[in-house]
């Protein structure tokens, strides 16, 4: 009877051992295959700094964050790891580069490329925070797409994980790039007013600012020649915010701007940008102005009227 029992548990002992094996491969192979797809994030580590630009590897991790993407089966958000990685690889540059947010998650890895193919960048900022108001953070990149122009050409774009995969939800620089509502009216004797259609933000420059520009859009006697737009850059900040301290941010959006040339620069157009989830969109809620610096650090003091 006990020769019996023995064979009967060691029986039951191999075959729970094989499935625990088989059961354990089985969970191995899946993450191996996840993590094949997914980007090789430990060739550098996280904190290293590169100061030869000749021995910069071709990928590295720039910056590592952590948020709140997911919830639990209870509703409870908890945190994981994001990445903001450089790949040098495509371009053979030291400097422009391919750029990928990859996020840490209990089954493997995802991620997803900044931007179109093609489309790299000269520098990158990352930011996490909760844009929406549902509790989990969304992904914020700034990125450099250009050094033309003196100004330089940005692209914000912010994420958001949907079923479990990084969703684009905003690009700044699109077909319907978002309308700051920033205006510039002339008026006689010099005048030279700066308003924002949506807030109601209006600036008015100094009698003297206004002369500079004798000849273009006044006459010599101050009388308004022609209107002119005022242009306006793409975000060279886009900046996340909890202005109000309720947890949901805001975005401080700033644009360079200028007159009658790229080079005629009279200060940045400073918006605060609140996200609708209905619309899926930015909403202007405060409009703000910095002033351009002359050439000895100081700046002009303009009137201002809210």
């Amino acid at each position: 009877m006990k020769k019996i029992n023995v064979s009967i548990i060691c029986f039951v002992l191999v075959v729970l051992i094989a499935y625990l094996f088989v059961g354990c491969d089985h969970s191995s192979s899946s993450m191996e295959k996840n993590l094949d797809k997914s980007i090789d994030i430990d060739i550098v580590d996280t904190t290293q700094k590169i100061s030869n630009q000749n021995e910069l590897p071709s990928r590295v991790i720039e910056e590592t964050e952590t948020g709140s993407f997911f919830k639990k089966t209870s509703g409870v958000p908890f945190e994981s790891k994001i990445h903001l990685i450089y790949d040098y690889a495509e371009y053979g540059d030291k400097v422009y580069h391919d750029s990928y947010i990859a996020i840490e998650t209990e089954n493997g890895i995802i991620e997803e490329r900044v931007g179109d193919v093609d489309s790299g960048s000269y520098g990158d900022t990352m930011y996490v925070c909760d844009i929406d108001g549902d509790r989990l953070d969304e992904i914020i990149v700034h990125s450099m797409i250009g050094v033309s122009g003196g100004a330089g050409q940005y692209a914000a774009r912010v994420y958001k994980i949907v079923d479990n995969e990084i969703e684009e939800i905003f690009f700044s620089v699109s077909s319907d790039m978002l309308d700051t509502g920033f205006l510039v009216e002339f008026r006689d004797d010099f005048e030279i007013v700066v308003k924002n259609k949506y807030t109601g933000y209006n600036k008015v420059f100094e009698r003297s600012f206004g002369e500079n520009y004798s000849g273009i859009y006044f006459d010599e006697n101050g009388k308004v020649l022609e209107q002119s737009p005022l242009w306006l850059d793409s975000f060279r900040e886009f900046i996340p915010e909890d202005r109000d301290g309720d947890g949901i941010y805001e975005i401080k959006a700033v644009q360079y701007a200028s007159l009658y040339g790229h080079t005629d620069f009279i200060g940045n157009a400073v918006s605060i940008l609140k996200y609708n989830s209905k619309t899926s969109s930015f909403e202007v809620i405060e409009s703000d102005w910095e002033d351009a610096k002359t050439e000895d650090g100081s700046v002009s003091s303009p009137e201002t009227t809210e």
